[in-house]
């Protein structure tokens, strides 16, 4: 691709655009119409030219030595991928570059199977860290005057730790903090989550963007003027 001269044949298609509306009675219709004709076949010349190239530079992009990071990601006849890390099969997975996977990487956070116990033991700990794009999103939207809500699946039992924990990492300021009530046990994380959204806007308020990473934070009604979905490949919350 490198070696096509592609300015030099940019300034020549402009050029021909420029000539296509001569005066009538100049005499130039004919000679027009010629240079359009030749305008035509060297344009599907030089398309052949172009196409050919791409065949050539793609079947011989290996023997250049170029460098496909993306490569990288893929399992080669069943082995582990030399400097494959956790966070290249992340990418991997939220891209779909790798699909058909049937279990995380023993190496990564996360691979066990799901334990409650352990999990809420974990949350005590009030060290949940927060991801800078959230952290960066939520200082806009405190910046524009919109006031913040999270809801989370937490139980209400966990509120004192989960408020130390947000606190902790940076979050301070915030309209409400809902948990999950006992009421709820039994239901699902979308009957739950939708409940409670219509209560907000029972009580007044206008729900202008619902985030999250499960499909379980945006189902139901109302879901708001915008949904965005976080990608999670690690776990599935119904």
């Amino acid at each position: 691709m490198s070696k096509l001269p592609l300015s030099g044949h940019s300034s020549f298609f402009m050029s021909h655009y420029i000539v296509v509306a001569p005066r009538r009675g100049t005499g130039l219709n004919r000679l027009v119409h010629h240079d359009q004709g030749n305008h035509a076949s060297k344009m599907r010349m030089l398309l052949l030219f172009f196409l050919a190239t791409i065949v050539v530079s793609s079947s011989q992009g290996s023997d250049l030595g170029l460098s496909h990071q993306i490569h990288l990601l893929r399992p080669q006849s069943g082995n582990k991928v030399p400097g494959l890390s956790c966070l290249s099969w992340r990418l991997g997975v939220e891209t779909r570059n790798i699909i058909g996977w049937t279990t995380v990487p023993k190496e990564c956070e996360g691979v066990q199977p799901y334990n409650s116990t352990l999990f809420n033991q974990w949350v005590i700990t009030a060290k949940a860290p927060a991801l800078p794009e959230s952290m960066k999103l939520y200082k806009t939207l405190l910046s524009l005057g919109i006031k913040v809500v999270f809801l989370t699946g937490r139980s209400e039992e966990q509120r004192t730790v989960t408020t130390n924990n947000l606190n902790h990492v940076g979050f301070h300021t915030w309209e409400k903090l809902i948990l999950k009530a006992s009421s709820y046990k039994g239901k699902t994380a979308v009957e739950y989550k939708s409940t409670e959204r219509k209560k907000l806007e029972k009580n007044g308020y206008r729900i202008i963007g619902n985030i999250g990473d499960q499909w379980s934070d945006l189902m139901g009604t109302p879901t708001g003027n915008r949904t965005f979905k976080l990608p999670d490949p690690m776990y599935y919350i119904s």
